[in-house]
C-alpha cells in the first residue's frame, strides 16, 4: 500500500495493521520505521510484500531454568507517530468502503495503551484545525461538525444549583 504518513512523506509498504476509520500501519522494509498511512491511500497491484521480521532469541538460564526471551529488532524510530503526532484520516477514503470516521484522530486512536485527551483539550484542537476542515469542506467539514458534537456532549457542564449557588444567594 501507498500512501501520506504521519510525516507528510509518501510512503509504500506491506501493511501490518488496520485500523479502520482511521490509518493503516506499514513496513517499508527491514531497518525502517513502521508507518502510518493517512491520505492518499492506494493499493499497489502485484506487489511483493516485505516478508515479517523474524524474532530473534537470547537464551537465559537461571538457577537451572532455561528461557528463550526474544530481542527486538533494530529500527528507526523517528515517525511523527512514535511522537504523538495528531493525523488527519482520508475521510472520502473511509467513507467508499462504508466506515464513519473522524476529522482529526489523536494518538489514542492509533497507539496501545494511550489515553484520550480531555474533551476540553479536544475541543481546543478541534477548533485549531477548523479553517482545514472549512478548507476541504464535504465530507470532511461533515466530519469535523459530527466529532465536535460529539466532544460537547462529553463536556461537564456543572448546573448552578448542583453548586449550591442558587441556595446561596
Amino acid at each position: 500500500m501507498r500512501g501520506i504518513s504521519t510525516a507528510g512523506y509518501k510512503v509504500t509498504g506491506t501493511i501490518r495493521r488496520i485500523i479502520p476509520g482511521i490509518c493503516f500501519e506499514v513496513d517499508a522494509g527491514p531497518g525502517t520505521q513502521r508507518s502510518l498511512l493517512w491520505r492518499e491511500l492506494e493499493v499497489i497491484p502485484d506487489a511483493t510484500p516485505h516478508p515479517a521480521e523474524k524474532k530473534h532469541s537470547i537464551e537465559i538460564s537461571m538457577e537451572g531454568i532455561v528461557s528463550r526471551i526474544p530481542i527486538p529488532t533494530l529500527r528507526r524510530t523517528d515517525s511523527g507517530a512514535d511522537y504523538g503526532t495528531d493525523g488527519f484520516p482520508d475521510v472520502e477514503f473511509w467513507h467508499r468502503q462504508g466506515i464513519q470516521t473522524v476529522f482529526l484522530a489523536t494518538e489514542y486512536d492509533y497507539n496501545l495503551f494511550r489515553f484520550p485527551p480531555s474533551p476540553l483539550e479536544m475541543r481546543d484542537r478541534l477548533i485549531e484545525v477548523k479553517p482545514v476542515a472549512d478548507e476541504k469542506g464535504g465530507r470532511f467539514l461533515e466530519a469535523w461538525i459530527r466529532q465536535m458534537k460529539q466532544i460537547e456532549q462529553m463536556m461537564f457542564v456543572p448546573r448552578a444549583d448542583a453548586l449550591g449557588v442558587i441556595n446561596n444567594i
